[in-house]
This record gives C-alpha cells, structure tokens and sequence, in this order.
C-alpha cells in the first residue's frame, strides 16, 4: 500500500476530509456539530492529509497563532491506518512547512493519555496538563517541539 502526503489547498477538499476522517473516529470526535465547526475552520488553515490511492485516509491542520509559533490544531487518521507510521509522516510534513515559513515552535493541545505517546515518540515535551472547570475529568496535555 502506498501512501503519499500532500498539503491541499482547496478549502471544500479540507472541509470534507475533516469530515470524513473526524466522522469515522466517533470515540474521540462522537459531536457531529463539532466535527463540523473543525471542517469549517479547517478551510482557513494549511492542511496536510495522506491518501492511499485516492483515498484520504488522515490529515493534520495548523493554526498560526504568531511569528514564533504554529499550532496542530485537528489531526485525525483512520484507525485501519494506525499504527503504520502515517500520523507521523503527515506531522513531519507540518514540521517541515513550519520550519520554511521561519516558526521556532510548534505546539499541539491533546486529551492527557490518547495521544500523549504519539508525541513523545515525535520529538515534543509535554509543557502542561489544562483541567476544564466544568468538568474535572476533562483534562488537556500542552505539548510543544523547537523546531
């Protein structure tokens, strides 16, 4: 199976692969409103997604918050595709535009557990954990990398 990465462009094309890849993955994104609120903004943002023939099979987006410093805002993979080193291929392509546009950092806000080891293993430090105040349960990792 080949799998080539590339960044899209077209806004309608990041729109429904955020839909597309966010909507398989219901234990994590199980809100169909904010799965289309992420599609939305998503077509603001460079967006890099891989495709194995055709098929989108996992995207990262990037959000710019300064000169310094780029943000992986949405990032999903299919989960027929986990664990093929696909979600890191598509996270060293946003490295990779961020380092040519001059960025020091990029960050990524995540659920504390779910993807703490895909970043671990990526190179990026886990800064700190953001608890929400209306649900103590709720908690986020702030993780970041130099670049």
């Amino acid at each position: 199976m080949k799998i080539i990465v590339r960044q899209v462009t077209d806004s309608e094309e990041k729109a429904e692969i955020t839909k597309l890849i966010l909507g398989s993955l219901t234990e994590w994104f199980p809100s169909s409103a904010d799965i289309e609120t992420k599609a939305m903004m998503n077509m603001d943002y460079p967006f890099f997604a891989a495709f194995a023939e055709d098929e989108p099979v996992g995207f990262f987006s990037v959000k710019v918050h300064n000169e310094y410093t780029a943000d992986v805002f949405t990032a999903g993979v299919k989960k027929l595709y986990h664990r093929l080193g696909i979600g890191s291929t598509i996270l060293e392509a946003c490295e990779e535009y961020c380092k040519g546009l001059g960025f020091s950092y990029i960050i990524a806000k995540t659920a504390e557990d779910a993807a703490q080891a895909f970043f671990n293993k990526n190179g990026y430090q886990p800064l700190r954990v953001f608890r929400d105040l209306r649900n103590e349960e709720d908690k986020k990792l702030f993780v970041a990398k130099c670049l």
